[in-house]
């Protein structure tokens, strides 16, 4: 039911699109889990699981200092078998960091209170409610992670190109607690 790790992001590189600003590439360093299902589970398949996350990300078009990260949490209902795609429940931004800098994350599905706790070090926990959904059934994807992942954007077309876009993280993960042992 939770998650709760260090993580510093020692570098990464985020080259987008000019020609398309609506799609930039993201790199991230991220916490995430397949908590449960609003519907009738099918194994394998995260159609209708619910998902939520906290991490550190850059985006291409970012107008922050060269080495600034957002400090970034979701809640997201699938919409497919891969959750390729997410209907968004809740999100928001717990602050910024700094290349190289630790920081401790933390995601915990409170199912009592219908919610999701995010929190960054001692900061005050941030929570994302969800009405409207049952939380009785298990996730099609029975997974918990942690990640460093890239969106690239799609420049295809684009005869002004120069460099073609990238997205890389190189991040560390330090002092993993699961369930119970994660509440400080």
């Amino acid at each position: 039911t939770a998650i709760r790790s260090r993580v510093q992001v020692r570098k990464f590189q985020t080259t987008g699109c000019p020609a398309n600003p609506f799609n930039p590439t993201e790199a991230a360093a991220q916490l995430l889990g397949f908590f449960f299902n609003t519907n009738a589970t099918v194994p394998g398949n995260a159609t209708s699981d619910v998902i939520a996350g906290v991490g550190l990300r850059r985006h291409s078009d970012s107008t922050d200092s060269p080495d600034v990260l957002e400090v970034f949490y979701f809640v997201g209902l699938c919409s497919d078998p891969d959750c390729a795609n997410n209907q968004p429940i809740g999100s928001g931004v717990l602050g910024t960091a700094t290349t190289g800098q630790w920081v401790r994350l933390l995601v915990q599905w409170d199912k009592d209170q219908h919610r999701f706790i995010f929190q960054r070090g001692t900061q005050p926990p941030v929570f994302v409610t969800y009405d409207g959904f049952s939380d009785t059934a298990a996730p099609g994807f029975q997974l918990k992670s942690l990640d460093a992942i890239q969106f690239v954007a799609n420049c295809a077309g684009d005869p002004h190109l120069s460099t073609r876009p990238v997205g890389m993280v190189d991040a560390l993960f330090d002092n993993v607690f699961v369930n119970e042992s994660t509440i400080p």
